[in-house]
């Protein structure tokens, strides 16, 4: 056999064996994060994982442990973008009970997109709410009327984002899913009242590095419409925002509505 021919077979053999080598990689990666995500009051589950050059990972993530996991966000903050320690500051000074007890035991899903191939490429993150802390779901339940908006909202993974990160782990962009929801319920008086709520075209793209937040937000369609006894309606299109941010001196925004 020629040396071609031998070094053909060994290049076949190493494409073929190199998604293997780096999903296992990751999957050792994921296994001692868990570990430490739960110290950080995170349970983290890997339900599904399908793929051979592209892995998907179908995953669980539940919050336990509210007060250690707004710390441990706010640490990977500071220590990706150093620029955001004025806004984490003021926080973390805030009183932020109420907002504690929203976060304890909420569960969200998704999944998770890499390449087995190369390994410095973007990693495409997809989550969604799925469901509330027992409490507060309870809550929901005891209300007929909000419960069948809210459940569906839920079920239909409406409150979902999709974020790219880098090879490094930085948010590069994050885009809301269109919420396009049709809204009937009944007001105390027995009237029926209809409703629209739509958010459509969100993407946030981020540019942000140790020294300055830098992004562009933009959004093709806000509108919340009820039609009552008083009509309500707010309606804004194809908005633009770019923020540069470096310090409380110097910093600059634009925002564009067409």
């Amino acid at each position: 056999m020629s040396k071609k021919a031998i070094l053909g077979i060994i290049v076949l053999i190493a494409f073929i064996l190199a998604p293997l080598g780096i999903r296992n990689i990751v999957d050792t990666t994921i296994k001692s994060q868990k570990l430490e995500l739960n110290d950080k009051g995170i349970l983290l589950s890997i339900d599904n994982t399908q793929g051979y050059l592209n892995s998907v990972r179908d995953f669980t993530l539940t919050i336990t442990n509210e007060v250690k996991f707004k710390e441990y966000l706010t640490d990977i903050l500071l220590e990706k973008y150093p620029v955001y320690e004025v806004f984490i500051n003021n926080f973390r000074k805030s009183d932020s009970k109420k907002f504690d007890e929203f976060l304890k035991g909420i569960v969200f899903k998704g999944n998770i997109k890499s390449s087995n191939i190369n390994p410095s490429s973007d990693i495409e993150v997809y989550t969604y709410l799925d469901k509330f802390s027992d409490e507060i779901m309870s809550k929901i339940k005891e209300d007929k009327e909000s419960s069948k908006f809210i459940l569906s909202f839920l079920e239909e993974e409406s409150l979902a984002l999709t974020i790219l990160f880098d090879n490094e782990v930085k948010v590069k962009t994050l885009s809301l899913k269109d919420i396009d929801e049709n809204i009937k319920t009944t007001s105390k008086s027995g009237k029926e009242v209809k409703g629209k709520f739509e958010i459509l075209g969100h993407k946030l793209i981020n540019n942000s590095n140790d020294k300055a937040i830098i992004a562009d937000l933009k959004l093709d369609k806000i509108n919340i419409s009820i039609n009552a006894k008083n009509n309500v309606v707010f309606l804004i299109k194809d908005i633009e925002y770019n923020m540069n941010y470096e310090n409380q001196f110097i910093n600059n925004g634009e925002l564009g509505i067409k």
